[in-house]
């Protein structure tokens, strides 16, 4: 049968039954079909066609790839012979395997030369036999049959750029019929501006007769095709190969090289960052370097911080990276007035989103912001802001880098503040050994100035000496006595104070009659240090109900701190009203005795906090260099409270006053 036979052998066939028959003819049209899709060009469509409808895409596709590969074996034999059939002992041996499984097949092979020789010569008889023009057209036939099989577009140009031929997949490419195109010129075509940009590359091709490939890409399609343009001696030839599927690996390959080159510099940015902002204990620098680093590695715009003081319900911008936008560095914002915001913030939530309208708080308008809190498991310190291009969307990568940065920059600014509150720790602590020294020297010195004269008071006891001189000593001896036993009761009532241990005993005091007495001694030390003390009390005040020990413990206190930081011919004054007083926790019809103790002189602002402070001494404010225990104040401080009233300092334009105030007035 010829191979038309064959072909309608196949065509008869419905479907390929699981078995054929050895022998049979659909075996014998398989085979030859098989053959025939390398062998004869001209009809190798049909025998493609129907073997894809029999096989289905499957075994169709396992079928052509090993037709490929025996044909490819088929033309190296046929072009060496003497080595296939003679010299290969390795072809004659799995010739021999082979014939021994397919006996069928011996006699196939002991003639297979014979009969390829005498098929060429066949063909080579009917194609001399016939006629000139047949020839021609049977060798135009098969290149044309060639031309339609290929999947690719083809065409091809004459030397005026005129088409002279156009496969099928060329008539879908230019959206028109081969028999409309045939004759006119490429560039004068509306749907051939894809190969406009190439012109040059053609015109070089024909000119020059140099081939070249280039791509292009087909909007109506929307495929990319490689073009190969080759010159001939009729002009030129033109290969478009759809490389959409090359294309769409190589963008995603290329994609996926971008996220890689992108992930690297993230990561080598938060390293950078990381590192910097850990090597830093200051969080001024801290928060500097991250707004810097984050604007110009991501190339925003603009970055800026706030930090939160939640107390006070603010927002306040203390750092900032924005070269080309307007400052808002130390604006200060109502955490309430933005509250949607700052409570993703503060639910550690991040945010984005594009400002349409004019707003002075976000840098203006049209722009892309992106907010990310910076917090940690303690809670939410304050925020990061990015600005950039309106319409811009943060990507994940770029979002995940923001929130990994904040959290270090959260770790490392506890950390700074940590460090901060240890220094001031340790500042204090510092402080308070050297008060403790200070007041170890001055117990020391106060203890042992008056056991010195004790002991030489009682040295010169022993000395025979007049009546007159043994009353001196004796009286020297008394003094020194009194002062030691009050510096150590000064030492104890401040403990038991402490400890809440002292008992008080209330009793109602007349101040008109009780103070004259416990401001005669000062009047008297003012006028031997030349100083001037005024005394002022009103006339209606009420009985007072108090502890008499202690208030004139606080009084005297006061007074005497008075005489002594007050030099010659300085003022000291001590008025005493009757007034109402209206506290935060008081009522309105309280009323209070108010005791005011003011001396010419200034504390410094910087020493005011500290004046309570136990063991405290004022630094070289003591014109009469009278040391002091530094217990003064701090006795005053806890008698006062023990007493429910309430004590203020102020000072300033050289004048410092004490204002105590007592509720225990009964009218």
């Amino acid at each position: 049968m010829n191979l038309e036979e064959h072909l309608n052998v196949l065509q008869c066939e419905r479907e390929l039954t699981l078995r054929l028959e050895p022998g049979s003819a659909l075996e014998a049209s398989l085979l030859a079909c098989c053959t025939s899709i390398f062998l004869k060009p001209e009809v190798s469509e049909s025998c493609r066609r129907e073997l894809l409808r029999l096989l289905g895409p499957l075994n169709y596709e396992h079928l052509i790839a090993l037709i490929a590969y025996v044909k490819t074996c088929h033309m190296w034999v046929e072009a060496h012979p003497e080595i296939a059939y003679e010299a290969d002992k390795r072809v004659t041996e799995h010739l021999g395997l082979l014939l021994h499984e397919e006996p069928r097949l011996a006699e196939f092979f002991a003639n297979y030369k014979e009969r390829v020789r005498q098929e060429f010569q066949r063909q080579r008889q009917q194609q001399a036999a016939l006629p000139p023009n047949r020839r021609n057209d049977t060798a135009s036939q098969q290149i044309t049959s060639i031309f339609e099989s290929i999947t690719d577009v083809f065409f091809s140009l004459d030397h005026q750029w005129q088409f002279t031929y156009l496969n099928g997949h060329a008539e879908q490419f230019f959206l028109s019929n081969r028999a409309a195109l045939i004759g006119k010129n490429i560039w004068e075509l509306s749907n051939s501006s894809i190969l406009l940009p190439y012109r040059q590359q053609c015109y070089d091709a024909l000119t020059q007769q140099v081939s070249t490939t280039v791509e292009v890409f087909c909007d109506s399609l929307n495929t990319w095709f490689e073009a190969r343009i080759y010159p001939t001696q009729y002009g030129l030839s033109i290969y478009l190969q759809d490389i959409t599927p090359r294309k769409q690996k190589e963008d995603k390959l290329q994609a996926y090289m971008a996220q890689i080159e992108q992930a690297l510099k993230f990561d080598s940015m938060l390293k950078r960052i990381t590192d910097k902002v850990r090597d830093s204990l200051d969080e001024s620098q801290i928060l500097t370097t991250v707004v810097r680093e984050l604007a110009l590695g991501l190339e925003v715009d603009g970055c800026d911080t706030a930090l939160y003081d939640l107390e006070q319900g603010t927002s306040t911008v203390y750092y900032e990276y924005c070269p080309s936008l307007p400052s808002k560095q130390g604006s200060v914002l109502l955490i309430t007035d933005h509250l949607e915001l700052h409570n993703q913030f503060l639910q550690g939530q991040s945010l984005q989103f594009c400002l349409l309208s004019s707003s002075p708080v976000w840098l203006g308008q049209n722009r892309s912001i992106f907010g990310c809190p910076i917090s940690d498991e303690h809670g939410v310190l304050g925020d990061l802001w990015l600005y950039t291009h309106p319409n811009y969307i943060f990507s994940d990568p770029e979002i995940r880098l923001v929130q990994q940065i904040s959290n270090q920059c959260a770790i490392a600014i506890r950390q700074a503040r940590l460090y901060q509150a240890a220094q001031v720790q340790v500042e204090n602590l510092e402080k308070l050994n050297q008060l403790k020294d200070d007041f170890l020297s001055t117990v020391s010195h106060e203890l042992r100035a008056p056991m010195a004269n004790i002991k030489m008071a009682i040295h010169m006891l022993k000395v025979p000496s007049t009546q007159e001189q043994r009353e001196r000593y004796l009286k020297i001896l008394e003094t020194e006595c009194k002062r030691e036993t009050e510096l150590i009761n000064n030492l104890l009532d401040l403990q038991q104070l402490e400890a809440d241990a002292l008992p008080l005993s209330f009793e109602t005091l007349h101040l008109q009659n009780w103070l004259p007495s416990v401001i005669e001694p000062f009047q008297v030390r003012a006028s031997e240090c030349q100083q001037s003390l005024i005394f002022n009390w009103s006339g209606n005040l009420p009985p007072l109900f108090s502890h008499p020990p202690s208030l004139e413990r606080i009084l005297v206190e006061l007074l005497n701190n008075a005489c002594k930081y007050t030099a010659a011919g300085g003022k000291i004054a001590l008025n005493v009203i009757h007034a109402p007083y209206s506290g935060d926790n008081l009522s309105n019809s309280l009323s209070a005795i108010v005791f005011t103790i003011g001396n010419q002189s200034e504390i410094p602002v910087a020493e005011l906090p500290y004046i309570f402070d136990k063991f405290y001494r004022i630094p070289q404010a003591d014109p009469w260099q009278q040391r002091g225990t530094g217990l003064g104040l701090a006795l005053v401080q806890k008698l006062v409270e023990r007493l429910a009233g309430s004590i203020e300092v102020t000072s300033n334009n050289e004048w410092t006053e004490f204002t105590l105030r007592f509720f225990g007035n009964q009218s």
